[in-house]
């Protein structure tokens, strides 16, 4: 019976150590235009690669998020391009107070004094669902 308990246990702490993987189907009038993939590491890292297609048109996203485990996001980087083919190059990091960003449109850096979100212009809708509730 311990066997069976101790082994219970080691697969109980192998699947808390796993990162999971969800995979969406992007559907434009019910057809297959593309796909989102985002892979949850048990890190408080969140890898997120979208792209679709419409008439023709549609963006090419990778996002890489790191949250500390209260949920706080210390770093977002942004790649790709838009819908219709603009470019996309964002970057955000927190380090202890001092938050940073930069992008295409611009760059600056606010020493923290209170509760703050970053909202990034070139990234996906579910970015800011995450920064709403990133668990």
């Amino acid at each position: 019976m311990r066997t069976i308990v101790a082994a219970a246990a080691v697969l109980v702490s192998t699947a808390a150590l796993a990162d999971s993987t969800v995979h969406y189907s992007v559907l434009i009038e019910r057809r297959p235009s593309g796909s989102q993939v985002t892979v949850f590491h048990n890190d408080g890292r969140v890898d997120t690669d979208m792209s679709y297609r419409d008439n023709g048109r549609g963006p090419d996203i990778k996002e890489r998020m790191r949250f500390s485990p209260e949920g706080t996001l210390l770093s977002l980087d942004t790649t790709g391009k838009s819908t219709f083919g603009a470019p996309i190059e964002e970057h955000f990091s927190l380090k202890g107070q001092t938050a940073q960003w930069r992008s295409l449109a611009d760059r600056g850096s606010k020493t923290l004094t209170g509760p703050a979100v970053y909202v990034a212009d070139g990234t996906h809708d579910a970015t800011g669902l995450r920064l709403a509730h990133p668990r």
